[in-house]
C-alpha cells in the first residue's frame, strides 16, 4: 500500500495492480513488497498533451479491474488502484476473486454487482 500511495502522491495511477506486479525483496529476513510494471500507468498531473489511451477502452488485468476501468481506462483515477488492492487483499484472505474464469463473466460480476451462485447463474448481491 505504501508503494501505491507514493505513486499516487506523484500523480501516477498504476492501472494494472495484481499479485504478479507485487515483488518481494528479502531485506535481512524481512519481506518488503515492491510495486512493479508501470507499463499501463497513467500520469494524472499532465493533461496538456495527447493521451496514449483511447476513450472507451478497457486496459489491465480483468480479475483486478474496477468497473470504471472496464468501461473506460482513459478516465480513471487513484480509486481504480484502490479497487485493485482490495481485490488482491480479498484474494489473499479468501483464496480467490470472483470465481469466474470467463472475462465477460468477470466484467458482468464487477460492473453489475452480481456474483455467481449454484451452477454459474448470476444474481444480485445482497
Amino acid at each position: 500500500m505504501a508503494g501505491v500511495a507514493r505513486a499516487h502522491k506523484h500523480g501516477l495511477v498504476h492501472r494494472d495492480l495484481k499479485p504478479g506486479n507485487v515483488l518481494l525483496e528479502d531485506n535481512d529476513g524481512v519481506l518488503v513488497p515492491k510495486v512493479a510494471d508501470f507499463g499501463l500507468a497513467k500520469i494524472l498531473l499532465d493533461d496538456s498533451g495527447p493521451s496514449a489511451t483511447r476513450s472507451g477502452v478497457a486496459m489491465g488485468t480483468p480479475a483486478y479491474m474496477s468497473p470504471e476501468q472496464i468501461r473506460d481506462a482513459k478516465n480513471v483515477d487513484q480509486r481504480t488502484d484502490i479497487f485493485a488492492l482490495g481485490c488482491i487483499f480479498y484474494e489473499l484472505v479468501a483464496g480467490g476473486a470472483y470465481g469466474h474464469a470467463d472475462v465477460l463473466g468477470r466484467y458482468e460480476v464487477v460492473c453489475h454487482g452480481r456474483r455467481l451462485t449454484g451452477a454459474g447463474a448470476l444474481r444480485e448481491t445482497p
